[in-house]
């Protein structure tokens, strides 16, 4: 069986979890003695493929021109993150304004227009975020979340399902988990991620230094949150 891997365009320009759990997707389908390609939204889908497989819910405008044409089953891994805490804060007039559905909206156009991220398209800019995530779920055969609480959140953002739904825990990988035996002993902490207003770091790195604590920060800044 070959299945596609449908991701963001920028899956490897600004690499995140997703990435990860993309290619790890497509190393286990491979292994099962399945074809796996992974395809960025933007380019050709092969023509010989059985499955779609998409991921994240939260950029409807990268997979929607892709689910409405292919004919074969379609999955969704919904990956689905709710921003509206770190955005009330970063966005605190905008969001009071347009709401979290509004403001990704914004923030998908605004990606655009400096240049990070493609053209979300006419249809999305006419009838924006939250109908075209509806219509997304809509064309979904299987909608796979990493937990029941992330299935529940996406009920409540766009009302109830009518796919099938299959909770899959997010694994992590085999060589994380081999025993490993360090010279010396090791102290402080060590914070891994992406820099930006939703990891929240900030918090974590004025508290560690208000306590003395040592710490190590490790990851790469957000494109669009540089000043973050």
């Amino acid at each position: 069986m070959h299945i596609v891997l449908l991701a963001r365009k920028t899956l490897y320009t600004q690499p995140g979890g997703d990435t990860v759990q993309v290619e790890e997707t497509a190393s286990a389908l491979r292994r099962c003695g399945h074809e796996a390609s992974i395809v960025l939204a933007g380019d050709a889908l092969p023509r010989k493929a059985n499955v779609l497989h998409g991921f994240n819910l939260g950029r409807p405008a990268d997979l929607l021109p892709y689910f409405r044409s292919f004919k074969g089953k379609k999955i969704l891994s919904s990956i689905y993150v709710d921003y509206s805490l770190a955005d009330q804060q970063r966005f605190s007039v905008l969001y009071s304004l347009v709401g979290k559905h509004g403001l990704e909206y914004v923030k998908t156009i605004a990606r655009a227009l400096n240049g990070s991220d493609r053209f979300p398209g006419a249809q999305y800019m006419a009838v924006g975020q939250k109908s075209q995530v509806r219509t997304l779920l809509r064309l979904t055969d299987l909608l796979i979340t990493s937990s029941k609480s992330e299935k529940e959140r996406i009920q409540d953002d766009f009302g109830s399902l009518s796919c099938r739904v299959k909770t899959v825990p997010l694994g992590i990988g085999a060589s994380f988990l081999e025993p490993y035996e360090e010279a010396k002993e090791r102290k402080g902490l060590l914070l891994l991620g992406r820099l930006e207003w939703l990891k929240n770091q900030k918090t974590i790195i004025t508290w560690a230094t208000a306590n003395n604590w040592p710490l190590t920060v490790v990851g790469d800044a957000n494109t669009n949150q540089r000043k973050y």
